[in-house]
């Protein structure tokens, strides 16, 4: 998810950039029964899920790692949710396409 954060894709230098295309997965909205089209808010901002696990120590963050997860089973597929509002809200101007492929 980091590198979602950090990477210069949206940047205004990369000029021609047209459209950015995401590879999700199916299972980064694993804790709804209809998942539409959309990006999905999460209860924690992305930002502030990086900044708790890179600050907090490790055991203190393992003990709130079920409240972090809530709806999503899975570290991998909270991530993965995370990124998603990343891309979103990273992408300006320019054409987002998230893919989410069941396998």
């Amino acid at each position: 998810m980091r590198e979602v954060l950090q990477a210069p894709l949206f940047d205004k230098e990369l000029k021609t950039l047209k459209a950015f295309v995401y590879i999700s997965t199916a299972y980064s909205n694993s804790g709804r029964l209809k998942i539409d089209e959309v990006v999905y808010p999460n209860h924690i901002s992305p930002h502030t899920a990086l900044m708790l696990c890179s600050e907090m120590p490790t055991d203190l963050l393992n003990s709130i790692v079920p409240q972090l997860l809530a709806d999503n089973k899975l570290p991998y597929t909270f991530s993965k949710h995370l990124a998603e509002i990343l891309v979103k809200e990273s992408s300006g101007d320019i054409p987002v396409c998230i893919i989410r492929p069941s396998v």
